[in-house]
């Protein structure tokens, strides 16, 4: 099986891009929900990030409080490396295992989504890393339009990770999303058959 990570800033388009691939029958570990599961119900990480961010990090019903949570770390680099050291092991540990299942299950290709794939050190586990690339002025508009992020927000979580640049010269592949929706679409497909073929030896 195939192990594919794909990554890339906020507003790059890279949950899209796994969408499509979704769409084409390859199942998706998000690293993103994993590490919320985590954090929700494993009563270490969920002691170990009270004592980093405070009480306040979860809501009454023992949710975890993303918008707090999100302003404490980004404001504070510090924070996200004590935040990311309690999470990302157990997180890179649950992904490892699925991936496994889903190989034994048969399938040709998985795919990671993860913001934090060369941060985390994940790469190490995968075989294909693809970075999804947008000019930063669409990056934004995305993340305002979407996700109601303002541009502070989004520079905040951009120092959190490595630069773009550096992200596309170690990656094996990379998508420059700055096109149609169908632009993009047309590109997965096409490199879906190739990553099909290259573990399958077959063209889908």
């Amino acid at each position: 099986m195939l192990r594919i990570g794909v990554t890339g800033g906020i507003g790059s388009g890279k949950t899209t891009v796994c969408r499509f691939f979704e769409e084409l029958g390859v199942p998706v570990l998000s690293a993103d929900k994993i590490a919320k599961s985590l954090s929700e119900t494993d009563p270490q990480i969920r002691t170990k990030l009270r004592r980093i961010l405070g009480r306040d990090a979860y809501t009454a019903d023992g949710r975890l409080n993303r918008k707090i949570v999100a302003d404490a770390i980004f404001a504070n680099p510090m924070l996200v490396r004590k935040v990311n050291t309690v999470v990302h092991p157990k997180a890179a540990s649950k992904i490892l295992k699925q991936l496994r299942r889903l190989e034994r299950n048969g399938e040709p290709l998985a795919i990671v989504e993860a913001a934090l794939i060369y941060e985390g050190g994940l790469d190490a586990n995968l075989d294909v890393v693809i970075v999804v690339h947008t000019a930063l002025r669409k990056r934004k508009e995305r993340a305002a339009s979407r996700r109601g992020f303002s541009a502070k927000d989004i520079i905040r979580r951009q120092r959190a990770q490595w630069p773009a640049e550096k992200k596309k010269k170690l990656a094996d592949v990379v998508i420059e999303n700055n096109g149609t929706r169908r632009d993009l679409k047309r590109t997965v497909r096409h490199l879906h058959k190739i990553l099909i073929l290259m573990t399958t030896g077959k063209k889908p």
